[in-house]
C-alpha cells in the first residue's frame, strides 16, 4: 500500500471540499417558492397555504398595498411587522417559523390602517420543520375555485387613508396585468429530486475517486 504524499494528500483535500459544496447544496435545491400572483382587491388568492422551513413566500401587486406579518393572527394591526411595500414582496421562512406540527403566519395587507385586511386582503402560511415536511412542491398558489370576492369596507371610513380610491386604482392595475395563477407541476417537483439524488450520486462518485487516488498511489 502506498504512503500518503503530499501530491495525494492536496488532492484528497480538493475532493473532499467538493463533496461538502455538492452535499450541502442538496437541501437548498429542495426549497421551493409560493407565489401569490394577485395581491390586490378584491383578493380571489388562497387564503391558506403550507410551506417547509426555508422556503419562499412572493406577494405581487400592481401598486397600493404592502405585506406585514400580523402576531395576532386576525386584522389587528398590534405588533404587526413589516415585510415590504415594494412588489414584489418576497418572505423567506426561517428554522423560528416551523414546527413539526405545523405553525401559523398571519400575512396581511395594511393598506387604509387594516382595511384591505379587513376586506380579505389576507392568508395564514403553515410552516413545518424537521419531519413535518407539508409535502407541497415548487407551485404558484392556487386561488379556491367558488372563492366569492369579499364585500369592500364602508367608504365612509374614518381612517386618514382612502382604501375605496386606493382599490379602484389596484383594480385597474389588475385589469391590466394578466393573470398568472399556475398549477402544481409534478415533473418540475421529480426533476428537482433527480437533481438532488443526481448531487448525492455525484458526491458518493468523487468518494470513490478519492479514495483509489490515495490508496493508488
Amino acid at each position: 500500500m502506498a504512503f500518503f504524499t503530499s501530491s495525494s494528500s492536496r488532492t484528497l483535500l480538493s475532493l473532499l471540499l467538493v463533496i461538502a459544496v455538492v452535499l450541502q447544496a442538496a437541501p437548498i435545491a429542495q426549497a421551493k417558492n409560493i407565489d401569490i400572483a394577485s395581491w390586490q382587491l378584491p383578493y380571489t388568492g388562497p387564503t391558506a397555504v403550507d410551506a417547509n422551513v426555508g422556503d419562499t413566500i412572493t406577494f405581487t401587486w400592481g401598486s397600493g398595498h404592502n405585506v406585514y406579518i400580523h402576531p395576532t393572527m386576525d386584522c389587528n394591526l398590534e405588533g404587526a411587522i413589516k415585510v415590504g411595500a415594494t412588489s414584489p414582496t418576497e418572505y423567506t421562512f426561517t428554522a423560528d417559523d416551523g414546527s413539526i406540527e405545523g405553525t401559523d403566519m398571519y400575512f396581511s395587507c395594511d393598506i387604509g390602517d387594516g382595511a384591505h385586511c379587513k376586506a380579505g386582503q389576507n392568508l395564514i402560511a403553515t410552516v413545518y420543520s424537521g419531519d413535518g415536511d407539508s409535502g407541497s412542491s415548487d407551485t404558484t398558489a392556487d386561488a379556491p375555485a367558488d372563492a366569492p370576492a369579499p364585500v369592500p369596507t364602508n367608504s365612509s371610513s374614518t381612517t386618514t387613508n382612502d382604501p375605496v380610491e386606493t382599490d379602484v386604482e389596484t383594480d385597474k392595475d389588475a385589469e391590466a396585468a394578466p393573470e398568472e395563477e399556475g398549477v402544481e407541476d409534478p415533473i418540475a417537483d421529480a426533476e428537482k429530486e433527480d437533481s438532488s439524488s443526481s448531487m448525492i450520486s455525484t458526491a458518493a462518485a468523487l468518494v470513490a475517486c478519492a479514495l483509489v487516488t490515495v490508496f493508488g498511489m
